[in-house]
């Protein structure tokens, strides 16, 4: 892929924490995409300096590394190596996290041809969200919606899934991930953030569309497979996503959102009562902090 103008062209950041025994290989399959960034930077919450150890082993020029300090969160180290790169005077910044490297070889240079072709783009990805704020949900795209277009505009490029940005987009906004939400939605609030500029967020669909078929999922309605049951409830996670979506609700003036949301807080947990993977108290505690903190203007919890 050859490109014309700045040899500043392409950048990315991949944020990482406690991770060292999976950074290189996350690192190595970056720099196999058929256009591999001119630049990789590893931007390290980690309190240790295991992972700073591989990544100075490793012997790549196109290869930086910045250490937080702490523990910032995604959000967080996401608004540092956007920051550091968007100054640096890179057009395209790929958003990595250390665990979710490329989903093939050429998917860069497929989503930065869509994002040169086309005007007003603030960001590419393989995989998007339409977002409801009166429902505080995002949702997925059908197929008969992915088979009608080649590429398609949404509200939401989430985490893990190739979200490439652009550099001038946010020089000239001044949008910047929301380093205070620290885990979860910071993608979506980002996102939003961009479409209120006036920019595009744009997907590959033909080959989304493409990859569900190759796993099977070809029913006209796609739909997320639902989770087995089983899995150990994450009572972290579930705080910072009710959190945060309050916050992303109150910033777009979605007072419905705001009402329903809060109302589904108050009555979920006795909706979860008969479910025996949840606990009851937990639920409900969870839910009373993390309403309370977003009234009350809290975001320091970690």
């Amino acid at each position: 892929m050859v490109y014309k103008g700045s040899d500043k062209e392409f950048a990315g950041f991949i944020m990482t924490y406690n991770r060292p025994d999976i950074i290189a290989d996350t690192v190595d399959k970056i720099f196999q995409q058929s256009y591999p960034p001119q630049k990789l930077l590893v931007v390290d919450n980690s309190e240790d300096s295991e992972t700073e150890t591989v990544i100075k082993s490793i012997e790549n020029s196109h290869l930086e590394y910045v250490k937080v300090g702490y523990n910032s969160g995604p959000a967080g180290a996401a608004k540092k190596g956007l920051e550091i790169l968007v100054q640096e005077g890179y057009q395209w910044i790929y958003w990595g996290d250390d665990d979710d490297p490329p989903s093939s070889n050429n998917i860069f240079e497929k989503l930065l041809k869509i994002a040169i072709n086309e005007k007003g783009v603030g960001a590419v990805g393989s995989i998007g969200n339409i977002f409801y704020p009166y429902r505080a949900r995002v949702f997925n795209i059908s197929n008969t919606v992915l088979k009608s277009k080649d590429v398609i505009e949404v509200d939401c490029i989430p985490g893990g899934h190739n979200f490439i940005v652009s550099g001038s987009a946010i020089r000239e906004s001044g949008v910047l991930p929301t380093a205070n939400l620290f885990f979860g939605f910071e993608e979506l609030d980002f996102c939003l953030s961009l479409k209120k500029e006036g920019y595009r967020l744009l997907v590959d669909s033909k080959t989304w569309y493409q990859n569900r078929l190759s796993d099977g999922n070809c029913i006209d309605s796609y739909r997320f497979k639902s989770s087995s049951g089983t899995s150990k409830v994450n009572y972290k996670r579930m705080y910072f996503s009710h959190r945060n979506m309050l916050y992303i609700l109150n910033k777009n003036n979605s007072i419905l959102g705001l009402m329903f949301l809060i109302s589904k807080g108050l009555v979920k947990p006795f909706l979860l009562l008969t479910n025996k993977r949840f606990d009851f108290l937990k639920v409900i505690k969870v839910y009373f902090i993390a309403t309370l903190d977003f009234l009350f203007n809290n975001y320091n919890r970690k």
